[in-house]
């Protein structure tokens, strides 16, 4: 609350001068819709004309630059079929072949749906269950799904689903909990690759048909395995998604202005080191911190969503959090020893 309170704060000023009668809208480098097809706009008089909508001047521009509802503290708006209209992002044939290494910083929009379940229906759904070197201990708790569109990252844009089945049990100097990330499916081969070496986060490659909701139909979010022989591959995941209830969306910032402070840095996430890791390496685990900027507004499952039982557990509709717009950031994960060394490094050691 504290975090979304600052957040708002933050946000005020920029309202506010929409209020002025000579708005700073003017002096912004953004053209709009009507001067892009070559017409001349006249101001009118200040005695007769009135100042412009703030909402439709931020619809008007937002089709022409994506990032300007973030910009002036207004909650981007959606198209009113409810189609998926991800703002221009770098397409993937532009993203360098090399790997790409932390930080991340992603843009996007998606949605949270936590869940609760007896640790006996998640276990068998962690694959952390067979630690051999017993780094980690799965406890349970609060787990969930976090479905993302992202329109810019350093590996293009993609598609994402993660399962979190709840926390597990490390040592960093003392014993901690921690979420991890157990199963997680993604439509970009380079962010496959990538994230499983700079982080250890099992991702797996997978279809995805993306539909936003609107205020006739539920949106739905569906995620199959690859096709094969022109054949489209079984589902994952599906569910029917509904965020129009509020047609508000409330600030979040997790970091403090002008602190070191993120609240993100109290909930990481801890995973065992995948592709890219010398094999010969001491036994650790991989603790890493996220920040996000962002819009939060409430979301329900309208229905029971269908699932893979051999992969993610069986469960009821959800309710959660739909944010249309945000920025996260992956930072550069810390290096945890085995319980003989407890230490935790300050840089992350790569191997050959």
């Amino acid at each position: 609350m504290y975090c979304c309170t600052r957040a708002v704060a933050v946000f005020l000023p920029s309202c506010t001068t929409f209020k002025e009668p000579h708005c700073n809208l003017q002096k912004l480098q953004f053209p709009l819709a009507c001067e892009r097809r070559g017409r001349v706009v006249r101001r009118a008089s200040s005695t007769t004309s009135r100042a412009p909508s703030r909402i439709s001047e931020v619809k008007s521009r937002e089709r022409l630059n994506p990032g300007f509802s973030t910009e002036m503290g207004v909650s981007p708006s959606r198209g009113s079929q409810g189609a998926s209209s991800s703002p221009p992002s770098r397409s993937r044939s532009d993203v360098p072949e090399e790997r790409a290494t932390p930080p991340w910083i992603l843009h996007g929009r998606g949605y949270v749906f936590p869940f609760l379940l007896s640790k006996e229906i998640t276990s068998s759904h962690s694959t952390y269950v067979e630690d051999p070197n017993e780094l980690v201990e799965f406890v349970g708790g609060v787990g969930g799904f976090v479905l993302s569109d992202y329109w810019d990252s350093p590996v293009g844009p993609y598609k994402e689903l993660v399962f979190i089945p709840g926390r597990y049990q490390y040592h960093d100097g003392a014993l901690k909990k921690a979420h991890g990330i157990s199963r997680i499916w993604v439509d970009n081969e380079k962010s496959v690759r990538d994230a499983r070496a700079n982080w250890g986060i099992p991702k797996e490659f997978g279809e995805f048909e993306w539909r936003e909701s609107s205020s006739s139909q539920a949106g739905r979010v569906t995620v199959r395995h690859p096709s094969k022989n022109g054949r489209r591959g079984d589902v994952i995941f599906d569910a029917a998604i509904n965020d129009s209830y509020s047609p508000v969306s409330v600030p979040i910032r997790t970091k403090v202005p002008l602190l070191p402070v993120d609240f993100l840095n109290l909930v990481p996430l801890i995973q065992l080191p995948l592709d890219g890791w010398d094999r010969n390496d001491t036994p650790h685990l991989l603790k890493t911190t996220l920040s996000l900027t962002g819009w939060l507004k409430p979301a329900a499952m309208a229905e029971k969503p269908r699932v893979d039982a051999s992969l993610l557990p069986s469960m009821g509709a959800l309710y959660g959090l739909s944010i249309p717009s945000f920025e996260l950031q992956f930072k550069e994960p810390l290096k945890l020893l085995s319980k003989a060394g407890t230490t935790a490094l300050p840089h992350l050691q790569k191997g050959s």
